[in-house]
């Protein structure tokens, strides 16, 4: 077998000028579908980088194409968790961490 990638790079600028939607529209897509979260702006802004690649199967690659072309309405994956409006998550992080405080200093 030669050599594989396992990453993609998707160019979304002319999708986000024809019709509104971002990279991050985009990312966050396939994550509600079980997708690995993409590198999103890499290594251009406006770019995703995306798996799966042709090291995947194609049963994988189908899924892939099926959640960009929104085909799976009653296989939807729902996230256990919501998502966070990007402004205010950056503006009101905090930490969820047990405080350095709690650790034995012996």
């Amino acid at each position: 077998m030669g050599d594989v990638a396992h990453e993609c790079i998707l160019d979304l600028r002319p999708l986000k000028e024809t019709s509104g939607i971002s990279a991050e529209d985009v990312a966050k897509r396939l994550i509600d579908y079980g997708f690995h979260a993409p590198t999103l702006s890499f290594p251009v802004p406006g770019a995703l980088m995306a798996e799966p690649t042709e090291s995947e199967p194609l049963v994988e690659l189908d899924r892939f194409c099926d959640a960009m072309l929104a085909s799976l309405k009653r296989q939807k994956y729902w996230a256990p968790v919501g998502r966070v409006d990007n402004v205010y998550g950056d503006r009101n992080l905090f930490c969820s961490c047990v405080p350095v405080t709690a650790f034995d200093q012996g």
